[in-house]
């Protein structure tokens, strides 16, 4: 097989491409091969490679603690703490009737008009909404009409 590769590439009338084709195919089955570019760097490493590199190779939480003259203890939960305690009961309430979720921006609202907004009206004066009511006229009230995009025209 060698022995044709390197008839091609020596025969008069093969194209300069095939003879090349042919050199080639000969030097890879013998087992040279272009040279191979290399990128090596000699010297200190850089400043973030050291930082990740401590952050990968990093130890656990208690040794990290115990570097800083900490304990473990120093980081319990306080008894007053309410964020730390475990729920102890939940109720889980059904959809009320008569709910419906409010239409997204790309639905039509053509059967009804669009509304517009009220101000708050709460019985407290302060200008805040109970809960409930709040979530129920954000439920109630349509999204801002929006005008449709110009379109591009194309030279066709």
């Amino acid at each position: 097989m060698a022995k044709e590769l390197l008839k091609i590439a020596v025969s008069e009338d093969a194209p300069d491409n095939v003879k090349l084709a042919a050199i080639r195919d000969a030097l890879d089955r013998a087992g040279l091969s272009a040279k191979t570019a290399v990128d090596v760097e000699v010297g200190p490493s850089k400043g973030f490679e050291q930082v990740l590199e401590a952050m990968v190779t990093g130890g656990s939480r208690a040794e990290s603690r115990a570097r800083r003259g900490l304990t473990d203890d120093d980081f319990a939960p306080n008894s007053d703490d309410w964020t730390a305690s475990e729920i102890l009961d939940a109720q889980i309430v059904d959809d009320e009737e008569g709910y419906s979720p409010a239409p997204s921006l790309g639905t039509s609202t053509a059967h009804e008009p669009p509304r517009p907004p009220q101000p708050p009206d709460p019985a407290n004066g302060s200008g805040l909404l109970p809960f409930e009511e709040a979530l129920d006229r954000l439920h109630n009230t349509p999204p801002p009409t929006q005008q449709p995009a110009p379109r591009r025209r194309t030279g066709h």
